[in-house]
């Protein structure tokens, strides 16, 4: 039988990539550890999340510019836009966002600094505008927070490529005619409009249902840094349009929420999404209809994470329409090749970091903006005003090369999350197995909400509902052994080209686990995205982890050996394999 790959060391990248967006996490203790800041975490962590983890390359940069402008006292955080840097300013010294950790204005400070490089091959430039923020070292929290909120710092890539490249650096700060833009037009080179082209693309082959509209154009396609910079955008957008109130239905993952609070006027949040809330959601559109302050925009994702649930969308397209809100969805998980949501959608968010990309080697994010939507004209005409394309070259490159093979990876994926999907359900109503619950399209109550978004089969695809899954265990210890030891790699991010699984509640709500669960995110869910490994392989390694939780779980009542269910002999699609030496 075909072995899993061996997962790497504590605190070693995921992928084996110098640009890895994941990190190895193996055990419970050492997720924790390493939002409590503990010295054995800082000392092995190699690797993170790029907008929780600053790149070594990028801190290089960062001590380049302190080093030439600054002192040791200080510490930069470098932008690719004025507008970033001025946004990150304002977060900062916001006492209404920070209260008594807001940054004094007269400590924050922002240059511009322009670099010129050795010229390294056309799609690469050879000069580069970017926007530092200065602060003091010992009170960085704020701007920490805007650079992980927003995603709008500079990529590693472009740290590397100023570290290889760099000729000179100089402050010009307030000059007139030296603002170079670090990516002037909107798709200024060969990746970004193919990647442009090729969004829009998919976006169009097999549409749920007929429907007579405009096509999308690559020009509806946007480009950003991030997924959150996408949000942010979109937010900031809707906010240009109609500066009201704003909805999320259903609970998002967790710095979308934070974003829409921090840069809407106000927010109603729905956490459960179920049927019975659209009335509530009903109600709400009506009295802010009638108070003269009609709803800005009702946020949505297909499907949510981590929960895997998808709200009755095209119910809420029928009530935006009749209160004249805008619906937002982000397809990140559900992906271009699975869910169709342009029926619904006035704008689709994305994080092209995940399954879009598939390498976990690369950060991008999109905006698109559905030609059909009634207010289609209106935000076109408030987007162009501003959009500038910060992409760096060298990431859509990355990107474009990554995403050839979307349509192949996805299909392998849905295969293998179904499959363990198929063979775990089972076990949920078992009295001796740890598994209480699975979180997933195909499994959730009301499946049809999904499947009505689904893309048409063709030939050469047929749609499935992604490649991430949720458990939940009958406790936190439980959970605990079980993570442990789960022989996949462990750690952050989502449609990497290995199996993730993360103890999601300890991981992203680690200061909030009372609110999370008041949410209905249990603290023992373990949330998993299924890579491309061997399905079968897979499933082994998930039924040894669950049977040593079973015996644990046996253990407290009975101290005598017991032969769980997950630890039984399995039969699996002609194969017989034996499981935990039972």
């Amino acid at each position: 039988m075909v072995s899993l790959p061996q997962p790497p060391a504590l605190g070693q990248p995921v992928p084996s990539s110098h640009h890895a967006v994941s990190v190895q996490l193996p055990t419970w203790d050492d997720i924790k550890e390493i939002f409590t800041g503990a010295k054995r975490m800082q000392d092995v962590q190699m690797a993170g999340y790029p907008r929780s983890f600053i790149h070594e390359d990028v801190k290089k940069l960062h001590q380049v510019c302190i080093d030439e402008f600054a002192n040791d006292s200080a510490a930069c955080f470098l932008f690719p836009s004025i507008d970033y840097a001025n946004g990150c300013v304002q977060f900062a010294t916001s006492s209404a966002i920070h209260q008594e950790d807001a940054i004094a204005d007269h400590l924050l400070s922002i240059r511009s600094l322009k670099i010129e490089l050795e010229a390294s091959g056309k799609d690469q430039p050879d000069l580069m505008m970017l926007h530092a923020v200065f602060c003091p070292a010992d009170i960085t929290k704020p701007v920490k927070e805007f650079w992980r909120l927003v995603g709008a710092g500079i990529s590693s890539r472009l740290a590397q490529h100023c570290m290889d490249y760099m000729r000179s650096i100089s402050d010009v700060t307030g000059k007139p005619d030296t603002l170079h833009p670090l990516i002037q037009r909107r798709m200024s080179g060969f990746p970004h409009r193919k990647l442009c082209q090729r969004i829009a693309t998919l976006l169009e082959r097999a549409p749920a249902c007929a429907r007579q509209r405009e096509l999308v154009s690559p020009n509806d396609v946007y480009l950003y840094p991030t997924g959150m910079t996408a949000i942010y955008q979109a937010q900031q957008l809707l906010s240009k349009w109609r500066d009201t109130q704003s909805v999320v239905f259903g609970v998002p993952y967790d710095l979308t929420l934070k974003l829409i609070e921090t840069y809407s006027r106000s927010v109603c949040f729905l956490p459960f999404g179920k049927e019975s809330d659209l009335d509530q959601l009903e109600e709400h559109l009506v009295e802010q209809a009638r108070v003269g302050s009609p709803v800005q925009a009702i946020w949505c994702e297909c499907p949510s994470n981590p929960l895997l649930r998808t709200p009755n969308l095209r119910h809420i397209r029928k009530l935006a329409d009749q209160y004249g809100a805008a619906v937002v969805v982000d397809d990140t998980v559900g992906g271009f090749a699975n869910v169709d949501l342009l029926g619904v959608a006035d704008i689709l968010v994305t994080s092209l970091t995940k399954s879009f990309s598939g390498k976990a080697d690369v950060m991008a994010g999109s905006l698109v903006l559905n030609p059909a939507s009634p207010f289609y004209s209106d935000l076109k005409r408030i987007i162009e005003k501003s959009y500038q394309n910060h992409l760096f070259s060298a990431d859509a490159i990355k990107l474009e090369m990554n995403s050839r093979d979307f349509l192949d990876r996805t299909a392998r994926i849905n295969d293998t999350a179904s499959y363990i999907m198929r063979s775990l359900k089972p076990l949920v109503n078992d009295s001796t197995c740890v598994l209480t619950k699975l979180y997933h399209p195909e499994l959730d109550p009301r499946p049809e909400n999904y499947r009505a978004q689904m893309r048409k089969e063709t030939k050469y695809f047929k749609p499935g509902y992604g490649g991430l899954f949720t458990m939940q265990f009958e406790d936190v210890e439980l959970a605990k052994v079980f993570f442990n030891c789960l022989n996949v790699h462990k750690g952050p991010s989502l449609g990497a080209p290995v199996t993730l699984a993360q103890p999601y509640v300890q991981t992203v709500f680690h200061n909030q686990i009372e609110w999370a669960g008041n949410c209905g995110l249990h603290e023992s869910i373990v949330r998993v995205s299924v890579g491309m490994e061997d399905k079968y392989a897979l499933l082994v390694a998930f039924h040894l982890a669950l049977a040593e939780a079973d015996r644990v779980m046996a253990a407290r009542s009975n101290p005598s050996p017991v032969k769980t269910k997950s630890g039984a002999t399995l039969t699996l699609e002609g194969k017989r394999l034996l499981v935990g030496g039972f």
